[in-house]
């Protein structure tokens, strides 16, 4: 390469060299430097406060069972129900889960209350007439749902005129942080919204009842689902109050129980499930006699028997105490009687009280141990016949009294021998009074 191009060759380098530097310099004034500046302090974020309220629960302490269904795949965990059970359990109750694999009517015979929170599984027809049963007999009956979780819970309440409807409830103008976390502000008043003024519920939906309910949001609270001007309601109660049913379970899980009066509204479930009006039956012994009791009887030779009755009572949770009674029988406490039916002076006025006659006579001179019974039971007529045991459960509240009668020592071993296994109940004429046969020949 010559020189000469060695020398052009540079020159344009040279050149382009000085057109970027001046084009540098035109364009730009100097060198950049920014202005000061500081990180941001979260101090200065400040969220909206939630409108907590300071609690203290007042309570009376009772007893009753509280029956939770695990038995329907239902969807919650035990957790969530941390502040409801610790309320329930501060007032003296007892807390009886069930599962598939339990019998719901045995359940049900101990129960004051139940509990169906979220079932994915629908109650069959079966189930629906065991749980009718119940409220018919003052059982409680709680229903939770959620419009966020699956559930089958309206195959259960429609039963009692209830529906829980689809879509969840919102209000856009006046909401707790979220549009779905609504307010209640009205209500009916009664023992559930008793000293409530104003709830927060998440994620609600509103309920279909024959009352219209007893909580209500207001007029810019809407449903996702139902086109409709009237009063929305997501608590509702039904069957003389027997029924409660609420489309939120959120709302009593922490921390948001702790909102305005959403654990005044939890306590006030508590107390009603604590106030039991449920009535037992005969077909629910052993629970249909409190677990304090006496075993009376007047004839010495049934203190074996009575005593064979105690063990039985002790095995199911309760507590009796033996003794020997004269002729009238008199009430301290809940008693079980055990005689023949030679005896029954002892209990006649609480037998004349169930329209039951029983009458005693010798049956031939010669066999003065062999007696001519009658038994009259008004609207029936007479029931006995040789080997015959009679179960009876006055109707009182407290101081409730169980007669078992017999018209021998055999039979009344026997009916003993069905109150264990339960098999009595095949023989219940009403729900107070059941009439045993002897199966031998």
């Amino acid at each position: 390469m010559t020189k000469s191009i060695i020398k052009r060759v540079a020159i344009v380098i040279i050149g382009i060299a000085i057109v970027f530097v001046g084009r540098g310099f035109f364009y730009y004034s100097g060198f950049y430097s920014p202005p000061p500046s500081e990180m941001p302090s979260y101090e200065r974020i400040v969220f909206p406060a939630a409108p907590s309220t300071e609690f203290s629960d007042v309570y009376e302490e009772g007893e009753g069972t509280i029956l939770i269904d695990l038995a329907h795949d239902n969807a919650f965990d035990k957790d969530e129900l941390n502040v409801l059970i610790l309320r329930l359990i501060s007032r003296g109750l007892t807390i009886d889960f069930f599962g598939v694999e339990d019998d719901l009517k045995k359940k049900l015979r101990l129960a004051d209350a139940l509990a169906v929170i979220l079932p994915v599984a629908n109650y069959s027809e079966e189930e629906v007439k065991l749980v009718r049963g119940f409220v018919d007999k003052g059982g409680k009956l709680l229903l939770i749902a959620d419009p966020t979780r699956p559930g089958e819970v309206s195959s259960l309440s429609a039963e009692f005129g209830l529906v829980f409807e689809s879509g969840y409830l919102y209000n856009i103008r006046e909401n707790e942080i979220n549009y779905r976390n609504i307010f209640v502000t009205e209500f009916k008043e009664n023992e559930i919204t008793k000293d409530v003024e104003k709830m927060a519920l998440y994620t609600a939906g509103s309920i279909s009842s024959a009352d219209g309910g007893i909580a209500f949001v207001d007029h810019n609270t809407f449903s996702s689902m139902i086109e409709t001007r009237r009063k929305l309601s997501p608590i509702a109660q039904a069957e003389e109050s027997k029924v409660l049913a609420i489309h939120d379970l959120t709302f009593m899980t922490e921390p948001h129980n702790g909102i305005l009066d959403n654990n005044q509204f939890i306590s006030n479930i508590a107390d009603w499930l604590a106030e039991s009006e449920r009535i037992f039956l005969l077909s629910d012994f052993p629970h249909s006699i409190s677990d304090d009791l006496a075993i009376a009887y007047t004839d010495p030779s049934l203190l074996d028997m009575a005593t064979r009755l105690k063990v039985l009572l002790s095995d199911m949770g309760k507590d009796a105490e033996i003794s020997q009674h004269e002729a009238p029988l008199t009430l301290s406490k809940d008693t079980i009687f055990l005689g023949l039916f030679k005896e029954i002076e002892a209990v006649k006025s609480y037998l004349e009280r169930a329209n039951i006659s029983i009458t005693t006579e010798e049956k031939e001179k010669e066999e003065p141990e062999k007696l001519l019974i009658t038994i009259e039971i008004g609207g029936m007529g007479e029931v006995y016949k040789e080997g015959t045991s009679l179960i009876y459960l006055s109707g009182e509240v407290s101081k409730r009294l169980l007669l078992i009668l017999a018209d021998t020592e055999d039979m009344l071993k026997e009916t003993i021998d069905l109150l264990e296994r339960g098999e009595f109940r095949q023989w219940l004429v009403t729900d107070q009074l059941a009439i045993c046969r002897t199966e031998r020949e």
